[in-house]
């Protein structure tokens, strides 16, 4: 995307994205490809059952045609219910309970922070979570 430092960095991040969020909804994108996107500031998560590849391919379209880059090193599709992803700060994936071996959907803080200071523990943290076992509840 862009950087720019102080408090206004932000704010443009939010306006930018905030216009790819409205055509997102407005074209009934999520129902199309069984997603949810929740998103923080300039980061945000697609989270789909199926259908990544399509949503990451209108994701980039959209993105070119407003004029804003996707950071692809940040950026890949994963296997929610066995593969682990960072976002905020936070590991979300698959753990397993130590006395039983049974899989559950978790949120830790990162290893990939490298020093930063995950977003606090919030509602958004809070929505992730939620929306990420919505959206794999049927592969446990």
């Amino acid at each position: 995307m862009f950087c720019v430092r102080g408090v206004i960095g932000p704010l443009l991040a939010n306006l930018c994205l905030n216009r790819f969020l409205k055509y997102w909804r407005l074209q009934e994108k999520g129902e199309q490809v069984r997603a949810e996107i929740v998103a923080y500031a300039d980061d945000f998560v697609i989270l789909s059952r199926g259908h990544a590849v399509e949503a990451r391919e209108w994701m980039q379209a959209v993105m070119d045609r407003i004029g804003l880059t996707l950071n692809e090193q940040k950026t890949s599709i994963r296997d929610g219910p066995t593969e682990e992803f960072d976002f905020l700060g936070y590991t979300f994936g698959p753990l397993y309970w130590w006395k039983t071996g049974t899989r559950y959907m978790a949120a830790r803080s990162s290893r990939a922070c490298n020093g930063c200071e995950p977003v606090p523990a919030s509602q958004n943290l809070l929505r992730t979570m939620t929306v990420f076992a919505g959206v794999f509840r049927s592969y446990n």
